[in-house]
């Protein structure tokens, strides 16, 4: 599976769980189980390197002003919640962060990101095929400095305002 396969995926799931009413898990489930084995493990280990490659961006700082973003698994959550919005989204939230302030919900949304990373590993486990272990998104992720919580305000203003109330 190549990257732009993997996009049509990602975002041909989204579509149809906003279009269907159905959660993003259901509709992605919908949209793999047709797919070769060998087809799903490429999804699962492209899902973990565009997971993994949020998690290396400004992302780390901006969660930390999100609700349940900041500690590791929260940020987990939002770098697989961001995936799962479809490349337009994952490319715009990389290049200014500062965009998840006009998701509505997102903390309600974070809790399905979780569920939707395990569709492919259930379906493989389903087929009695095995998933080489991989480290996930933000794994690497070191806490901020002093300095740098400092910068946030100034570096995703629209972030601070939302969930700090503008308060330094």
């Amino acid at each position: 599976m190549k990257a732009n396969e993997f996009w049509d995926v990602v975002d041909a799931a989204a579509l149809d769980a906003r279009a269907h009413g159905t959660t993003p898990p259901e509709a992605l489930r919908i949209r793999l189980e047709p797919l070769r084995t060998a087809q799903i493990r490429a999804f699962h280990r492209h899902t973990e390197r565009v997971a993994a490659r949020a998690g290396a961006s400004d992302l780390w700082a901006a969660a930390y002003l999100l609700p349940d973003a900041g500690s590791d698994d929260g940020f987990i959550d939002l770098c697989t919640w961001l995936v799962s919005q479809g490349r337009g989204t994952y490319e715009a939230v990389l290049s200014d962060p500062d965009r998840l302030a006009d998701v509505d919900d997102l903390d309600d949304q974070l809790g399905q990101a979780e569920e939707w990373s395990y569709v492919a590993e259930e379906i493989l486990d389903e087929r009695d095929a095995d998933l080489p272990d991989e480290d996930g998104p933000g794994a690497e992720a070191a806490p901020l400095t002093d300095e740098q919580v400092e910068t946030l305000a100034t570096r995703f203003p629209r972030l601070w305002a939302r969930y700090r109330g503008g308060q330094p």
